[in-house]
């Protein structure tokens, strides 16, 4: 209750006391917190290879499809298969920045409510946050600009090499919804990971905002 009390007064004497004394209201934390969070998530899955090498993100075949990486399907594909992971990986990696602007767009929406609740909401608020206003605006953008990028990188050389003999690997599996989705999946996995490194972690508040904010929850 103590620590509740003291956000709260810190909230609402940000019209008498100035910033630079040390005082900061929840959003603006939380917003800095946002910032903090997707920016190097940002840099993070821009750097070469930020997929293809980090096994909780990679992009794999679908489940159904697994059998296709071993036997003889791969005796007689893998050359196409391994180019196929490998494009969907750098596809995914070259669309990272898209993101940002959607980013931006959720932060700077935050509310004196929404903050609250992310202070308050358990180790992965600041995920749910961006997940529930991002999600669907960044398949909406994703699609497209990963169309574009899959077609740059080699994937639908690929894809239709072993679709042309395993139709059905075209019907069951929509390429661009499923790399898409997967890294969508990826920058919400990593945000996570910066958030938690915020909350646990008092090097990581690399702001004032940040220290005072969730140094209260200490």
């Amino acid at each position: 209750m103590k620590k509740l009390i003291l956000i709260l007064i810190t909230l609402f004497s940000l019209s008498f006391v100035s910033c630079t004394s040390g005082y900061y209201t929840v959003e603006e934390g939380l917003r800095e917190a946002l910032e903090v969070s997707s920016k190097k998530t940002v840099t993070e899955l821009s750097k070469n290879d930020s997929f293809a090498k980090n096994e909780n993100i990679y992009i794999d075949l679908p489940e159904e499809y697994a059998h296709f990486k071993e036997g003889f399907v791969y005796i007689i594909f893998g050359t196409e298969i391994d180019g196929l992971l490998s494009s969907m990986n750098k596809a995914a990696e070259k669309s990272i920045p898209y993101a940002s602007t959607i980013f931006l767009d959720a932060i700077y929406g935050l509310t004196i409510e929404d903050g609250l609740e992310i202070l308050h909401g358990g180790v992965d608020a600041i995920t749910n946050y961006f997940e529930v206003s991002t999600r669907n605006s960044l398949m909406e953008i994703f699609k497209p600009k990963i169309k574009e990028v899959m077609q740059d990188n080699q994937v639908y050389y690929y894809y239709d090499t072993i679709v042309s003999v395993y139709p059905a690997f075209g019907e069951k599996f929509n390429v661009e919804e499923y790399v898409a989705e997967k890294t969508v999946d990826g920058i919400f996995y990593m945000i996570k990971e910066e958030e938690k490194k915020i909350r646990e972690n008092p090097a990581a508040r690399i702001t004032p905002a940040l220290k005072i904010i969730f140094g209260y929850l200490d």
